[in-house]
């Protein structure tokens, strides 16, 4: 049988949009929000006369072993960027050793957004300019830390997929500029055959109207050594065009796969770029690896000059001894 009792409100919730709307507006320019001298942090989210508000709470937090509990003052603030009142009376009160502490902790977060260095070297070096404030260990303030550089640098990417999606977003793209052009990214291929290709699109035009026909020469190599640590790859394929006595960068490759198919993907989309390349007739220095070889005889015409690069091949010859000796 049923019961008589009135059924349950749901609760509204505040959504996702208006939270970070909220969260945006609450952090301003970065410093901690204060209201009568006391600082404030978001602890929810919810609504009011059909507004969505975030509810606040005092962020003093006393020491364990002083005798004293969470303060538990707690105040609103809207979309229109202001406060609400504040209920419950702080169990303490605005001294200067609070003045530093909050002093401390807004430089500890400008200090992580601004520098590379590792975080504990940040807290380090903060810490010893801030005498003034009782002590706090480094693990505490680590999240914090964390949340602070998370502002101001990329996220890490779970794939190579993902990589070239932060490369070309408006957010991170602008890091690619220079004093004299601008770093390029593509997505080549797909699968098991993908690759990201780095290039300035500018200044390799600048190289090939400065070039003779039957006079171009590139190479072709690899390395290994700078791999990302956190996406799986293969190899870090490198494009050199000769200028004099000099083999200037042309253009970078990272690549998941050492096919023959991956190797095509990235001649295809260089010669599709830069279609007076074929016209050039060049001379191309290669290692002895057949997948590159087969998939430059494929894209690049026939006419072209594929040269051995004998340095890869003479510094296995010489490690081929040693291992044989162990």
């Amino acid at each position: 049988m049923a019961g008589n009792g009135k059924k349950k409100k749901e609760k509204r919730q505040v959504d996702r949009e208006t939270k970070d709307k909220l969260k945006s507006l609450f952090a301003g320019n970065g410093e901690e929000r204060v209201i009568d001298g006391f600082p404030f942090n978001i602890s929810s989210y919810t609504y009011r006369d059909n507004l969505p508000i975030a509810l606040l709470e005092c962020k003093h937090r006393r020491r364990p072993g002083d005798g004293q509990i969470k303060c538990n003052a707690k105040s609103t603030f809207g979309l229109d960027g202001k406060f609400g009142p504040i209920k419950n009376e702080h169990n303490h009160r605005v001294t200067e050793t609070l003045k530093a502490e909050r002093a401390f902790h807004n430089k500890l977060r400008k200090a992580s957004s601004a520098s590379g260095d590792d975080l504990n070297k940040v807290f380090a070096t903060v810490r010893r300019s801030h005498d003034d404030i009782p002590p706090v260990a480094f693990c505490n303030k680590r999240c914090t830390m964390r949340r602070s550089r998370s502002k101001v640098q990329p996220p890490h990417p779970k794939n190579l997929s993902h990589y070239a999606e932060i490369l070309n977003s408006d957010l991170w793209n602008n890091y690619f500029q220079y004093k004299y052009g601008k770093i390029d990214t593509e997505q080549v291929g797909s699968g098991r055959d993908l690759s990201i290709v780095f290039y300035d699109s500018e200044s390799i035009k600048k190289l090939l109207l400065l070039s003779e026909k039957g006079k171009v020469e590139f190479c072709v190599d690899a390395t290994f050594n700078i791999l990302p640590a956190r996406i799986k790859t293969r190899q870090f394929l490198i494009v050199m065009m000769y200028i004099g006595n000099h083999a200037i960068p042309f253009m970078y490759a990272l690549m998941t796969s050492k096919s023959t198919t991956a190797y095509k993907k990235i001649f295809d989309f260089l010669c599709t770029t830069f279609p007076s390349i074929k016209e050039l007739d060049p001379t191309i220095h290669l290692d002895f690896e057949l997948a590159s070889r087969n998939a430059l005889k494929d894209i690049i015409i026939p006419t072209s000059t594929i040269v051995p690069l004998f340095v890869p091949f003479y510094a296995n010859m010489v490690r081929l001894p040693k291992s044989a000796k162990d």
